[in-house]
C-alpha cells in the first residue's frame, strides 16, 4: 500500500484495524488552527438558501428500533441517509435501501463500512456514534453536524484562501487515514462536508483497507470518474496518491472560475493532478505542508472583510436546521494568523448558514 513516505517496506508499523484507533495514536502534522484570538466577523448575516429536500415517500417520525426517524436526507446507490433523533440525541441514521437488504455483496461492503467507521476518530473525519441491527437491519449512526458539503457552499463563488482552508482540512483527514492502509477511493465535493469547526471527509462506503470482506477485484472500478485517478480508471493497484489526485481534482471544482489565485495554487493543482503519479506529491502531509506555504505567500493578506464578501450567502434557510450532537475538538495551533483568519471566517459563515447536510451515498 506504499505511498512515499507513509508506508514502508522494511515493516508494517501501521496501527491494526482490528482494534479501535485514536487520533493521538497518530503522528500529527505541524500545521495547526487557532481561532481563539479573533471576532467573529459581522458582514455574514445572512442565510444559505440551498436546502436539500426530503426523499419522497419518507414518512417523518417513523419509528426504526430506539430512534426516530425524521426526514429522509438522501439515497444513493447503495444506502438511504435519515436525520434521526435517538440515545445519542440528534444523529444521522444511514442504513442499506430495503430493495437491496437480500443482496449478500451489498450486505458484506455496508458492513464493511460500518466496521472502519467505528475504528476512525479525528476532527475531520465524520464520527460514528454506533451502530447495531434493528429488525434484521444493519445500521450506522453518525454525529449530526451544522453545515453544507462542498458542492453546494462552493456555489457561492468561494475565493481561494476559503477553498484552501477547506482543502487543508482534508488533506489532514487523510493524512489521519492513510497511514492505517485506508484508501477513500471518494474524495469529491459532495463528500466534504463544511461545518462551523473546519470541514470533514465523509463516506467510506467505497474505501480500500486490507482486512475488509469485500475486496475490489484488480480491474474494477470504484469512484467517481471525474475524480478519479489514471491509474485507477485504467484498473491498476492503487495507494492514497489516487486520493490525493481526487483531492486536487476537488479543490479546482471548489474555485471559482472567474476568480483571482495565486500562481502557486494553480501549481499545486498541476501537481496534484499528475498523469504520473510519482511526479504528485507523496504523501496527504505534505500536501498539507503546501497548501499552508499558498496561503503564506500572497503579497496581499486575507481580510474578514474579504472573506465576508466572498460568503455573503441569501436567507431562506430553515431556522435551526441542524445541531452539532457533541462539542467540537479542541482547537489546534495555527501555522499563521492568515490561516487563522480564514477558519474563523469560513465557521462563521457556515454557522449563519444553517444548512441540512446532503450525503451522498454510492
Amino acid at each position: 500500500m506504499g505511498m512515499g513516505d507513509e508506508s514502508s517496506d522494511s515493516g508494517d508499523t501501521r496501527p491494526d484495524l482490528s482494534q479501535p484507533v485514536h487520533i493521538e495514536d497518530v503522528p500529527r502534522g505541524r500545521f495547526r488552527l487557532d481561532v481563539s484570538d479573533l471576532e467573529l466577523p459581522q458582514a455574514l448575516t445572512e442565510m444559505l438558501d440551498e436546502r436539500p429536500l426530503p426523499g419522497e415517500g419518507a414518512e417523518s417520525g417513523d419509528q426504526f428500533g430506539k430512534y426516530i426517524l425524521l426526514e429522509r436526507m438522501a439515497e444513493g446507490g447503495m444506502a438511504e441517509v435519515w436525520r434521526a433523533h435517538g440515545p445519542e440525541g440528534r444523529c444521522v441514521v444511514k442504513r442499506v435501501r430495503e430493495d437491496l437488504r437480500d443482496r449478500a455483496d451489498v450486505m458484506t461492503m455496508f458492513g464493511d463500512e460500518i466496521r472502519l467507521a467505528m475504528r476512525l476518530d479525528h476532527p475531520h473525519v465524520v464520527r460514528a456514534l454506533g451502530t447495531g441491527q434493528i429488525d434484521g437491519t444493519e445500521f450506522l449512526a453518525l454525529e449530526h453536524l451544522e453545515g453544507s458539503n462542498l458542492a453546494l457552499f462552493a456555489r457561492q463563488k468561494l475565493g481561494w484562501q476559503t477553498v484552501v482552508a477547506i482543502a487543508i482540512d482534508v488533506a489532514r483527514a487523510l493524512a489521519y487515514v492513510h497511514p492505517l492502509g485506508v484508501i477513500h477511493r471518494d474524495v469529491c465535493p459532495e463528500n466534504v462536508l463544511v461545518t462551523p469547526t473546519g470541514a470533514k471527509l465523509l463516506d467510506f462506503g467505497i474505501a480500500r483497507y486490507d482486512d475488509r470482506d469485500h475486496q475490489t477485484r484488480l480491474g474494477e472500478l470504484k469512484g467517481r470518474l471525474d475524480r478519479m485517478a489514471p491509474e485507477q480508471r485504467r484498473g491498476e493497484a492503487i495507494d492514497g496518491r489516487a486520493d490525493l489526485y481526487a483531492l486536487g481534482r476537488t479543490i479546482e471544482a471548489a474555485l471559482d472560475p472567474a476568480g483571482e489565485r495565486p500562481s502557486s495554487l494553480s501549481r499545486l493543482i498541476a501537481r496534484l493532478t499528475a498523469e504520473d503519479r510519482a511526479d504528485r506529491p507523496q504523501s496527504a502531509a505534505e500536501v498539507e505542508r503546501l497548501l499552508a506555504a499558498v496561503v503564506a505567500e500572497p503579497p496581499v493578506a486575507p481580510t474578514l472583510e474579504l472573506l465576508a464578501s466572498d460568503l455573503v450567502i441569501s436567507s431562506d434557510s430553515a431556522e435551526g436546521a441542524l445541531t452539532q450532537v457533541a462539542p467540537p475538538p479542541a482547537a489546534v495551533a495555527a501555522p499563521s494568523r492568515k490561516i487563522a483568519i480564514i477558519a474563523i471566517a469560513l465557521a462563521a459563515a457556515v454557522i449563519v448558514a444553517g444548512a441540512l447536510v446532503v450525503l451522498e451515498i454510492l
